[in-house]
C-alpha cells in the first residue's frame, strides 16, 4: 500500500471515530427529533449547502426539513466514512437529500447506481425520476432503453405515464426501434386515452406527437383509427395532419415530388429515402444514381436511353427511343421497380411523333409530345396494357417541363424560335387544354418545377420563383413568389425533401455562390440546396437497402 493509500485510509478511519466520539464538533443538525453533532468544517468540505450556510451566518445549530433521520445518518456515514450505503430501497430518498445538500460526489454515484438498474420494465419511471432528480445522465440512458425496447415498452401499463416532452423526444428520434410506423400511432392512441395528463397538455402536445412520427408511413387503418378518437377528431391541427397523410396515401402520383418529413422511413426500416438522378456519363450514356439522406451517392441499374423520366409509387417511368413503324413512329416506354431494382418494358406508342415528355396524374401516365407534336395520349397504370390519345396541346413547344396541378397536367416550354416560356394546361377531366395569357420572363435561360404537397411551383434560372394555380374557367394563373437565389445558372431539374428544396444546376459561374441557402418565401420550405449535376430528373423514393450497395465513383 503507498503512502497516499495509507493517508487516505487512516484520514477515513479518524474522521468516522470523531464523528462517534463527538471530538471537536462544533455544530448540531436537528433532523426530526434527532440530534447529529458534527464538525463545520467536515460538512463545508462536502456540501455547498452547508458551505453557504456557514459562510452567510455564524450557527451552532440548524434544522433540516428535507430529508429523514435515517437517511441523514446515512449520508453522514458516507461523507465521514467513506462508506458505500446506496441499496435499492433507500437510493430514492438519499439521492433527494444529496440534491438539496449540493453533495457533488454523492449525487454523481446515486446517478450512476440508478442508471446501471434502467430496462425496460422501469425506464418510463426512470425518465421521470430523471426529469424530477434534474439527472441527464439517467434521462439518456432511459431514453435510449424506451427508443430500443419500444415496442415493448409501449404495450406495458405504465407507459402511459410518460411524460409529453420525453415521449415527443423519443417520437423524434431517427433510430426508434418499430417494426411499422403502426406501432409508434397505436402508442400515440393509448398515450392521448390513457395518460393522466390534463386534457389541455394532451390538446397541445398532439400536433407535436403527430409531426414527429412518420404518419404517411402508417397503414390507412391506423389513420383512420386516430381519427375517430375523439381527443384528436376534435383538434382542428391534429385532425388536418392525419388527413395530409391519407392524402398522401391516396396520391402515389405526387410522392416524386415532395417528400414530408412523416414519410421518412426510420433506421429500423428495411427501406432507405433517396433522391433519384438520371444524367449522362461523359460518353453520352444515361447513368442512374441516388443520394441517400448522408449525401452518400450509389448507383442503381443502367436505365434506358430516353427522353423523359416520371414516376407513381414505386415504379419510375421513361420514355425510350423511336423508330420507324409503317407510316407511323413507334416509341418504346420503360419501368423500373424501385423494389427490385429492376427494368422492363412497358407497351410501346405508335404516333406521328417521335419525342414524348412524361409526368403521372392520378393513376394514369401521360405522353405529351415534344416539339412539333402536339399530341397528348395516356395509359391507366394499374392496367399498363395499351395508349389512347386523349387531347392535343394548343401551342407546340421545345424544352418541354411538365409537373401537375390539382386535375391539371402543366406544361412550360418554349415555343420554336422564341426564349420566352409558354405555360399551359390541360385538364384530365374535362379533357380541355387552356394557355397562359402572359408569357414568362424572356431573361430566364433554363426553367424547372418543384412541389411543396399540395403546391407547385415554377422556378427559372435568375432564381424567380412562380406559384401555379389550375383555375376551371381561365385554365391557370401564376403569381411570382420571390426569388431563391441571386445568380443566373443553368437548371436541370428540382425536387423538395422534407423542408428543403434540391437543384441540379450547371454553369454556377459565381465562386461565391452558396449550395445552401435559406429562405422564407415559400410555406414548408427553410432552404434551399444547389447540387452541381446536369441530371434529367430528380425524383424521391423509397429503395431497399440492399440495392445501395455500389458506390457512386
Amino acid at each position: 500500500m503507498s503512502i497516499s493509500d495509507k493517508l487516505a485510509q487512516a484520514v477515513v478511519e479518524r474522521l468516522l471515530r470523531q464523528r462517534y466520539s463527538e471530538e471537536f464538533c462544533d455544530v448540531v443538525i436537528r433532523v426530526e427529533k434527532t440530534e447529529f453533532r458534527c464538525h463545520k468544517f467536515i460538512l463545508s468540505a462536502c456540501s455547498k449547502y452547508f458551505k453557504e450556510l456557514f459562510e452567510e451566518h455564524t450557527v451552532d445549530g440548524q434544522d433540516l426539513e428535507f430529508t429523514s433521520a435515517e437517511t441523514f445518518n446515512n449520508v453522514l456515514s458516507c461523507i465521514y466514512g467513506g462508506i458505500d450505503i446506496l441499496t435499492e430501497s433507500n437510493l430514492d430518498k438519499i439521492w433527494e437529500a444529496t440534491k438539496w445538500l449540493k453533495i457533488d460526489f454523492l449525487y454523481d454515484a446515486c446517478e450512476a447506481f440508478q442508471s446501471e438498474r434502467v430496462d425496460k420494465e422501469n425506464c418510463v419511471e426512470m425518465i421521470n425520476q430523471a426529469q424530477e432528480m434534474e439527472s441527464e445522465k439517467l434521462r439518456e440512458v432511459a431514453r435510449c432503453v424506451i427508443v430500443n425496447e419500444f415496442q415493448d415498452v409501449s404495450k406495458m401499463d405504465n407507459f402511459v405515464f410518460l411524460k409529453p416532452d420525453d415521449f415527443l423526444d423519443v417520437l423524434n428520434v431517427r433510430d426508434l426501434n418499430v417494426n411499422c410506423e403502426d406501432q409508434v400511432l397505436s402508442a400515440i392512441l393509448k398515450w392521448m386515452q390513457l395518460s393522466p395528463e390534463p386534457t389541455e397538455t394532451k390538446s397541445r402536445v398532439i400536433v407535436g406527437l403527430l409531426k414527429a412520427s412518420r404518419l404517411c408511413l402508417a397503414s390507412g387503418r391506423a389513420l383512420q383509427n386516430l381519427m375517430d378518437a375523439k381527443a384528436i377528431a376534435k383538434n382542428r391541427k391534429a385532425f388536418n395532419i392525419i388527413r395530409e397523410a391519407l392524402r398522401y396515401h391516396q396520391h402515389p402520383d405526387r410522392r416524386s415530388y415532395y417528400c414530408p418529413a412523416q414519410a421518412v422511413h426510420r433506421s429500423s426500416s428495411d427501406y432507405q429515402n433517396v433522391v433519384v438522378s438520371v444524367s449522362r456519363d461523359p460518353k453520352g450514356s444515361f447513368v442512374m444514381s441516388c443520394r441517400d439522406i448522408y449525401e452518400d451517392w450509389y448507383m442503381l441499374d443502367t436505365p434506358p436511353q430516353a427522353e423523359s423520366f416520371t414516376s407513381h409509387g414505386k415504379y419510375i417511368f421513361a420514355s425510350g427511343q423511336s423508330q420507324p413503324s409503317g407510316s407511323d413512329i413507334k416509341v418504346s416506354f420503360h419501368r423500373y421497380n424501385t423494389q427490385t431494382g429492376k427494368w422492363s418494358h412497358l407497351p410501346p406508342l405508335k404516333t406521328s411523333a417521335s419525342r414524348y415528355s412524361l409526368i403521372c396524374l392520378d393513376n394514369f401516365l401521360y405522353a405529351v409530345g415534344i416539339a412539333d407534336s402536339v399530341t397528348i395520349c395516356r395509359m391507366d397504370i394499374s392496367e399498363s396494357t395499351e395508349w389512347s390519345k386523349i387531347g392535343e396541346l394548343l401551342v407546340p413547344v421545345n424544352n418541354m417541363v411538365l409537373t401537375t396541378c390539382e386535375n391539371s397536367l402543366i406544361i412550360l416550354g418554349n415555343e420554336k424560335n422564341s426564349k420566352e416560356i409558354t405555360l399551359q394546361s390541360f385538364d384530365s377531366v374535362s379533357l380541355t387544354s387552356h394557355v397562359y395569357a402572359d408569357k414568362l420572363s424572356a431573361n430566364a435561360t433554363s426553367f424547372t418545377t418543384f412541389d411543396t404537397g399540395r403546391k407547385t411551383y415554377v422556378l427559372l434560372s435568375n432564381g424567380e420563383v412562380w406559384k401555379v394555380i389550375a383555375c376551371d374557367s381561365k385554365g391557370v394563373q401564376m403569381y411570382q413568389k420571390g426569388k431563391l437565389f441571386e445568380d443566373v445558372i443553368t437548371l436541370h431539374s428540382a425536387v423538395t425533401f422534407q423542408d428543403t428544396v434540391i437543384i441540379a444546376a450547371s454553369n454556377v459561374l459565381n465562386p461565391q455562390m452558396k449550395n445552401r441557402l435559406e429562405t422564407q418565401i415559400l410555406d414548408q420550405v427553410k432552404s434551399v440546396e444547389i447540387i452541381q449535376r446536369p441530371s434529367r430528373c430528380l425524383i424521391n423514393a423509397a429503395i431497399p437497402r440492399n440495392l445501395l450497395s455500389r458506390p457512386e465513383p
